[in-house]
C-alpha cells in the first residue's frame, strides 16, 4: 500500500509531513482500539486505517503498547485542555469542585472503550508511572486538590484534611461508577446526580464544624452589656 499522500495544488501528491503522518496513525488507533479492543487489534488493521504501509507506524511508535499509551495520552490532553478554561469561569470553591467531579465522570463516560483499555493495558503495566500521561492524570488530581486547598484557606473546610485520602475517594468513585457503564448495569445513575451527591457527601466531610464557642462569646457579650445600660439606667434615674 503506497505511502498517505496529500493532494498538491498542481493534481499531483506528496507524503504528508511526519507530524501530520503521527496524527493519522494516532486518529486510526483511536478509532481501531475503541471498536475493537487492545487484543484483537493488529499495526496492520491500524495501519490499513491509516491509509499507510505498516512499517511506517515503527517510525513513529515502538510497539502496539506504545502506540495505546500515545493514543490514551493524546485523549488526557485533549481534557485536560477542556477544563481549564470552564473552570476559570466558575466562582464558589464548592461549585468548583463539583465542576472538577462531573468533568472528569463526564469524560470517563464518553470515552468509556478508551477508560477501559487505560484501565486494563496501560495501568497494570510496570511503567506507568513513567509515562507522560501518569504526569497528565497527576496534574489533574493536583488541580482538584488545589481548589479544596483554597476551601482550606478561606475557613470553608478542616486544615486537617488528609488531602491523599480525599483524592483516592473523589476519584476511586467517579472510577467505580463508570465501572457500572462497563458491567452494562441498568440502573446507573445520571452524571449530574452522581457529581451532586459526591460533592454533597464531600463537602459535608470537610466542612469547618459551626463552634458554639462564638456564640457562647456573643451572649456573654451582650448579657455583659445589658448589665451596664442597666447599671447606668439606675444611676440617672430621677430620685424621689
Amino acid at each position: 500500500m503506497p505511502e498517505l499522500k496529500k493532494a498538491t495544488g498542481n493534481g499531483g501528491q506528496r507524503r504528508l509531513p511526519l507530524h501530520e503522518r503521527r496524527a493519522a496513525i494516532l486518529a486510526a488507533a483511536r478509532t481501531v482500539f475503541a471498536k475493537m479492543g487492545y487484543e484483537q487489534a493488529s499495526m496492520v488493521d491500524i495501519a490499513n486505517a491509516s491509509g499507510i504501509v505498516e512499517g511506517t507506524i515503527y517510525i513513529h511508535f515502538q510497539n502496539k503498547l506504545d502506540l495505546l499509551t500515545k493514543v490514551l495520552e493524546t485523549w488526557y490532553e485533549e481534557i485536560l485542555s477542556g477544563y481549564q478554561a470552564q473552570l476559570a469561569g466558575i466562582e464558589g470553591t464548592r461549585n468548583r469542585l463539583r465542576f472538577m467531579i462531573w468533568y472528569n465522570l463526564y469524560s470517563l463516560h464518553q470515552n468509556r472503550d478508551l477508560c477501559r483499555l487505560l484501565v486494563v493495558h496501560v495501568r497494570s503495566h510496570f511503567n506507568y508511572r513513567h509515562t507522560s500521561f501518569y504526569e497528565m492524570n497527576c496534574r489533574y488530581s493536583e488541580d482538584t486538590l488545589a481548589i479544596v486547598q483554597e476551601g482550606i484557606a478561606k475557613g470553608e473546610f478542616r486544615a486537617d484534611v488528609p488531602l491523599d485520602i480525599l483524592r483516592d475517594m473523589l476519584f476511586g468513585a467517579a472510577e467505580y461508577h463508570i465501572g457500572r457503564y462497563f458491567r452494562a448495569v441498568s440502573d446507573a445513575r445520571a452524571l449530574d446526580q452522581v457529581a451532586d451527591t459526591i460533592v454533597e457527601l464531600v463537602c459535608r466531610a470537610i466542612a469547618v464544624e459551626p463552634s458554639a464557642a462564638p456564640v457562647a462569646d456573643t451572649l456573654s457579650r451582650l448579657e455583659s452589656l445589658a448589665a451596664s445600660l442597666d447599671a447606668s439606667s439606675r444611676r440617672l434615674a430621677p430620685r424621689i
